[in-house]
């Protein structure tokens, strides 16, 4: 749903959420085994059939919407908007609920939140530093960008309240609930900003849709051809020329 506010490419957004989800039956072992070893004997326990409900409640979705859109485009994009507003409801009640049923979670001492806080946004610019490294599009690095920022909090609750007592819960949960309001607002914060960018800011920005993206490569491909075309006229008429050229 971000990455659909901010005009990223949300195929791509799909398909890191299903990898990373899949990915996680080994990783979160393996994180768990290399963090936890140094202040917990305790035997953590993974909870797989979340994840598994995880990576159905990802794809299901995206099928059937793969699938209205192909028999239905006018129903698909009617859907398109109510998903949108539905997207904002959910933010909205997210937030309100973490906030009512867990708050304990405001007594956190500074530290804690400052790592709360700043974990997003500083994920946020990782992501789109590394995605611009690999020369990705505009609107591709937006969309790394918050899904590397935007982690799935929801597993990490849900490991604790497996494995551990509700007196260690208790002050175990407090980052990663924290971490899930503020990273909540941090996505809201990155909408925000770059629709400000969007209608305020320099032309590039203005144009970086998936759209006109795909119409700029396009561009881009016909005038390298044009000026292959020219090289090879040009070659034609004399070796000299065609250097100059």
């Amino acid at each position: 749903v971000f990455s659909y506010w901010v005009d990223g490419d949300v195929p791509l957004s799909f398909t890191i959420s299903t990898l990373s989800t899949l990915l996680a039956f080994g990783t979160i072992p393996l994180n768990l085994l290399i963090y936890s070893g140094s202040w917990t004997d305790e035997e953590f326990v993974i909870p797989y059939r979340s994840i598994l409900i995880v990576v159905g409640i990802t794809i299901t979705p995206l099928v059937l919407g793969v699938g209205i859109r192909w028999k239905f485009s006018k129903a698909a994009s009617i859907i398109l908007k109510i998903g949108s507003i539905a997207g904002i409801i959910l933010v909205a009640l997210s937030l309100i609920l973490l906030s009512l049923l867990y708050p304990f979670m405001y007594s956190a001492s500074w530290k804690i939140y400052v790592a709360a806080v700043s974990y997003p946004y500083i994920s946020f610019m990782f992501g789109y530093v590394v995605s611009t490294l690999f020369r990705m599009d505009n609107f591709q690095r937006r969309t790394v960008a918050l899904e590397t920022g935007m982690q799935n909090y929801a597993v990490c609750f849900a490991i604790l309240e497996s494995s551990f007592s509700a007196e260690k819960f208790s002050v175990m949960s407090i980052f990663p609930l924290l971490y899930g309001v503020n990273v909540l607002i941090a996505g809201i914060v990155f909408v925000g900003f770059y629709q400000i960018l969007k209608k305020y800011g320099p032309e590039p920005i203005k144009t970086h849709t998936p759209n006109e993206a795909r119409l700029q490569r396009e561009i881009k491909d016909t005038q390298m051809t044009e000026a292959f075309l020219e090289v090879r006229v040009t070659d034609n008429e004399g070796k000299e020329e065609f250097c100059n050229t």
